[in-house]
């Protein structure tokens, strides 16, 4: 399972990818709204984000386990976003195999992880091997869900502010090795 801000790019505090200004990110929005009728989505990517060595480090832990890449990011809510994280993934030699859905308000993106893993696969979460990376907290899960994974068992949460790292990729590759 695969978020982007703070996992691909580190972010700043104002949530925004570190080294990219505000007027960048206006820049972007207003040409999606502007050409998203022609073209459907929009490639264009800030400078900051998709950094190489993070997508080195996420291709390592495909290449070393053979793991799938399921996007749980919201990039995954806008044919735009979600274009963009496939054409960046691509240049890589990687590629998106699913998405998990939007449970909607009350719910967690954990709920969200684990409904997909226990629709996708029919299995008790159990027998499932997974990882998911994100800089949010996903321990937390709703009422309603299965509650939230497991630091060391199934997620592994990124500081926002560096992205995935070198220590992050080992302990992934572990966790998916078993």
């Amino acid at each position: 399972m695969l978020d982007v801000d703070g996992v691909l790019h580190p972010l700043n505090d104002k949530h925004f990818p570190d080294g990219s200004t505000i007027d960048e990110v206006i820049l972007r929005t207003e040409e999606e709204e502007e050409h998203w009728e022609e073209a459907g989505y929009s490639t264009r990517v800030l400078p900051s984000e998709f950094v190489e060595e993070k997508l080195g480090l996420l291709r390592r832990i495909v290449t070393d386990t053979g793991a799938a890449i399921v996007l749980s990011s919201t990039w995954r809510q806008q044919a735009c976003s979600r274009k963009a994280v496939e054409i960046e993934l691509g240049k890589v030699g990687l590629g998106i195999v699913a998405m998990t859905g939007s449970l909607g308000a009350g719910f967690y993106r954990s709920d969200e992880i684990w409904e997909f893993v226990e629709g996708e696969t029919g299995k008790d979460e159990l027998e499932v091997v997974f990882v998911a990376l994100d800089d949010d907290d996903l321990t937390l899960g709703s009422a309603e869900g299965k509650g939230g994974l497991s630091p060391g068992v199934n997620f592994i949460r990124t500081d926002k502010r560096v992205g995935l790292t070198e220590d992050d990729a080992k302990r992934a590759i572990e966790l998916l090795k078993g």
